[in-house]
């Protein structure tokens, strides 16, 4: 087998682990953020459940009938909405803890901006992360 099909699977299957370890701390960070019922953040909480609202994630009437309305929504997005809903989420997710459904857009739209932008290219989608980072730094 080639190296280079080694390190796809290597890559996938640590990206979906990643994927679900981020969203297991997720579920039980927002879970603890209930218990404990901060709202200290309340103005930034509202601007990114706007945010949430204005791409349409909130809507389950499609999931009902076994569609995914949120990941549908987010393959409509161009790369740069991805890449920004992305930083939003990075931003807010390390400045408070989100609540449930907006853990869940996104890691969904993780999952999406990895796939569709970075064609399931894990390490370029980390260098890219970082290197925002960096750049945000300066």
């Amino acid at each position: 087998m080639p190296t280079s099909c080694k390190q796809w699977g290597v890559c996938s299957k640590a990206s979906f682990i990643l994927g679900i370890a981020a969203t297991i701390w997720l579920v039980w960070y927002c879970a603890a953020i209930a218990a404990s019922g901060s709202s200290a953040d309340a103005p930034r909480v509202q601007q990114h459940r706007a945010l949430v609202e204005r791409t349409g994630l909130e809507g389950s009437e499609a999931s009902a009938a076994g569609q995914d309305p949120v990941r549908a929504r987010f393959e409509q997005f161009s790369e740069q909405e991805m890449k920004l809903f992305y930083t939003r989420c990075s931003q807010e997710g390390i400045s408070r803890r989100l609540d449930g459904g907006e853990a869940m857009a996104c890691s969904i739209g993780y999952d999406v901006l990895l796939r569709k932008h970075f064609a399931g290219d894990f390490e370029r989608l980390l260098a890219w992360s970082r290197s925002r980072r960096a750049a945000e730094s300066h």
